[in-house]
């Protein structure tokens, strides 16, 4: 005889309060790092708002429901999974964008250290030119 074990189930709700507790806290902790300056208010706002849209697609699972039928998605599981997919994809090409910027950047400091360098070598030796005509008097 098998004895009737009760479950929590996602189904109940409970894993949609979970989740969204995990991206609050995931969010605290963000917000912790922006304010040590460890990393830049501008950078992290796109994944800010990709934790309030996954948090609010938690806590509201109806309104989510509505939307994924709207859009043709016979689950909400694979309406959350497309959304997530989606999310990470345009933070993944922002993460792109920046890191070129930065490469380009540094190409560019690169290439002005070595023309400053450059400017540096020439006055010094100019100024040390003249001084070594002078002892050959």
């Amino acid at each position: 005889m098998q004895s009737s074990e009760a479950y929590w189930r996602l189904s109940d709700g409970v894993g949609n309060w979970v989740f969204a507790a995990v991206c609050l806290v995931i969010a605290v902790v963000l917000m912790r790092l922006i304010l040590r300056e460890r990393i830049t208010l501008q950078g992290s706002m796109s994944y800010l708002v990709f934790l309030v849209v996954l948090g609010g697609m938690a806590v509201f699972p109806d309104a989510t429901g509505w939307v994924a039928h709207a859009l043709g998605f016979s689950t909400l599981a694979n309406f959350f999974f497309c959304t997530a997919i989606a999310g990470l994809s345009i933070l993944h090409l922002r993460a792109l964008v920046t890191l070129s910027r930065v490469h380009l950047r540094s190409i560019a400091l690169t290439q002005e250290l070595a023309m400053l360098q450059e400017r540096l070598d020439r006055v010094a030796r100019s100024s040390a030119a003249p001084r070594r005509a002078e002892p050959g008097r």
